[in-house]
This record gives structure tokens, sequence and C-alpha cells, in this order.
């Protein structure tokens, strides 16, 4: 049973989330746990990283302790109304200790050198935002 779950596991960070998972099996017809597998991932994700209908998370990164900048794959077919309207979601689930949030969207597959679809920005001064090109 670990075998398989950590097979799942390891699948489910591949397709979707690259951070630490905490997996719990419980037993047949029953609220108890038979099992709970803590998997470390590749990237540092010690926070709570919004959940997005589409594409998934392919970098984080927290230089400093109130900034976080995230790197998401995105399907080509979707809009750029729902980019911004998703990135503004996203944003908004970050508490106010971060005082600067940066998202960008790349097409799927994801590589570093792809321009951006999206490019996003929430700090003091409000968001700004620019699209086909990295900032």
């Amino acid at each position: 049973m670990e075998e398989k779950t950590r097979d799942l596991v390891k699948q489910y960070q591949k397709d979707v989330y690259k951070g630490q998972v905490t997996a719990r099996v419980l037993k047949p017809g029953s609220d108890e746990e038979y099992l709970t597998l803590d998997i470390a991932g590749d990237i540092n994700a010690d926070i709570v990283l919004p959940i997005i209908p589409f594409g998934r998370i392919e970098e984080v990164i927290r230089d400093n302790p109130s900034e976080i900048k995230l790197s998401y794959s995105a399907p080509k077919d979707i809009p750029d109304e729902r980019l911004i309207s998703t990135a503004r979601q996203i944003s908004a689930k970050f508490p106010i200790s971060y005082q600067r949030v940066e998202i960008t969207f790349k097409d799927a597959p994801y590589t570093k050198e792809k321009p951006c679809r999206l490019w996003f920005l929430e700090d003091a001064n409000g968001e700004n935002f620019k699209l086909n090109q990295c900032e």
C-alpha cells in the first residue's frame, strides 16, 4: 500500500504540484488513518499555494520573505482575460505580509526560454501586467 501511495503522489507531483505532499490513506469504510506519508518535493513550498483550474505550478521563488514569484504553465487555448483574472485571484490569496506577488504564465510545455503569455505584479502601488512578455 505504501509503494502504491508513493507512486500516486510522485505522479501528482510530476503533473500538478511539485512541492511537498502529505498523503493520508484511510482504512476502508472508516475515518481512521491507515497510512500517512510526507513526500518531499522539488520546490520550496512551505506556504499554501492557490490551486488553479488549469495548468500547473512550475516554479516558486521566495528569496525575500515578503515576496513570492510564481511561474505557471497554461494551455494555449486559455484566453488572456482568464489569465489576468486568475493572476488577480492568486495574488488575492496571499496575506498582507506579502508585499510583492509576481506571477508569470507561459505556454505548456513550460520552458524558461519561452516568452511569457502574462507577467503580473501586485505590490504596494497596485497591480501591473504585461501580455506576451516577461518583465
